[in-house]
């Protein structure tokens, strides 16, 4: 092989070299993008996995709120109709003496 071809030769490989290079630079760039992408898809997941927790846990504490003033409602109604038992008992007893046999 003479000195031109050599030359030649070791143009062509520089030149394969370099257009390697570019390729894997491309990839490179590639994986990142795909790598930012997926980062970004990750996040949007967990933050909308953590508003449905957040939602879960206000919905939570709504029916448990409601169940609480549902209790003190009745709580009431018992209080009330208990007063009002005691009441009528109370006139009953004041309007018809105790009978002896």
């Amino acid at each position: 092989m003479n000195e031109k071809q050599q030359r030649e030769n070791a143009a062509l490989e520089e030149q394969e070299l370099r257009e390697q290079d570019a390729r894997l630079a491309r990839l490179e760039a590639r994986a990142r993008d795909e790598e930012a992408t997926d980062e970004q898809v990750k996040q949007k997941r967990d933050d909308a996995r953590e508003q449905r927790l957040q939602v879960a846990a206000a919905s939570e504490d709504t029916r448990s709120d409601k169940k609480n003033a549902f209790r003190r409602a009745l709580d009431e109604l018992k209080a009330k109709w208990q007063s009002a038992r005691e009441k009528i008992h109370r006139a009953h007893h004041e309007t018809q003496p105790e009978q002896h046999p």
